[in-house]
Formats: structure tokens, C-alpha cells, sequence
């Protein structure tokens, strides 16, 4: 990073710049001590398990350069247009999130079929029906509500028992949803 954009309590700082230039182009021009350090960083990092769930995947790696000029032209082409550019992606993730996408924005562009198992999915995360869900699903919510409400006062309690009752007919009609 430039030395301008460093926040004033960075270490290394009182260095100076002519000291801080000479270890940056040190660091540079020497491939050997660079790997070496990204080695010994990733040795200290604890190993991450993947991820079924896209959303935690997307760091996990780079979007292959062939993808690049098809992203542009999801972006660009009609809803209609955007499913066949969806399974020319290289890429699964961005297979996944553009699908995804489709079916929130415009969910008639997609086959009867590819909709119905994205609503399922859906529905599955909303129910915690899958291992471990990291999100919120309607019954970590409703138990929540459940544990708020035996220590709410008097005031808060309405309010409470109206939200429960709509955190539990969303997730009736979730499961009605899954199960037609």
C-alpha cells in the first residue's frame, strides 16, 4: 500500500519513507522470501473446512478469466436472455448466484423445473432443514421470540406474541411450500 494511505499508527511508520521503500522493493524483487512468507502465513492460518453454502465460497478462490466477458454479458442481456449465458459459466459459484439471482428477480425466465428446486432449496434454508445451517432460519427465530418473551415486560409482550405468530405462519407457509 502507499505509505500516504497507511493509517498513522501502522507499525514501521518511524521508519521513515526511504527505509520503508528499500524493505518494499527488497520484499519485491526477492520471489523466494515472498513465497516463504505466504508460506509461513498460510501455515499459521487454521484450515478452513469448504463450504457447501456459496455464499461462504466466494473468497475462496478467484473467478477464472474466462468468465470475466460472460459476467459483463449476464449484466447486459435481458432476463429472458441471462439462463443460457448462466450455464456457460466455468465457474459453479457463479453458475449458483446467477441462477439465484434469475429466479429473485425475474423467476419466469427460468424452466418450471430449475424454479421449483430453487424454491426448494429456499425453503429448506429457511427451515434449518440442512446440516449446521450459519444463517437464520424461521425456528432459531421463533425460538428466540420464545426466550424474549419470558423475559419481557408487560410493555414488549404484545409485540412479541405478534411477531411469533408471524415468524410461525411464514414458516407454515415455507413448509407448505416445500411440501406441495
Amino acid at each position: 500500500m502507499p505509505e500516504y494511505d497507511a493509517p498513522a499508527d501502522a507499525a514501521g511508520m518511524e521508519l521513515g519513507s526511504d527505509e520503508l521503500n528499500r524493505r518494499a522493493e527488497l520484499l519485491k524483487n526477492n520471489q523466494t522470501l515472498c513465497k516463504r512468507l505466504v508460506d509461513a502465513c498460510a501455515a499459521a492460518q487454521a484450515p478452513k473446512e469448504a463450504s457447501d453454502h456459496v455464499e461462504e465460497q466466494l473468497y475462496e478462490r478467484f473467478i477464472p478469466n474466462e468468465d470475466t466477458p460472460l459476467m459483463e454479458q449476464f449484466h447486459a442481456e435481458s432476463w429472458e436472455n441471462r439462463p443460457s449465458i448462466v450455464t456457460r459459466f466455468s465457474d459453479d459459484r457463479l453458475k449458483r448466484l446467477g441462477q439465484r439471482l434469475i429466479h429473485f428477480e425475474q423467476p419466469d425466465a427460468l424452466t418450471p423445473a430449475r424454479r421449483k428446486a430453487i424454491d426448494q432449496t429456499i425453503a429448506k434454508r429457511l427451515l434449518g432443514l440442512q446440516d449446521m445451517s450459519p444463517w437464520m432460519t424461521y425456528p432459531k427465530a421463533i425460538s428466540e421470540v420464545d426466550e424474549l418473551i419470558t423475559v419481557a415486560s408487560d410493555d414488549d409482550l404484545p409485540r412479541l406474541h405478534v411477531h411469533r405468530a408471524h415468524l410461525v405462519a411464514q414458516k407454515n407457509r415455507v413448509q407448505a411450500q416445500l411440501n406441495a
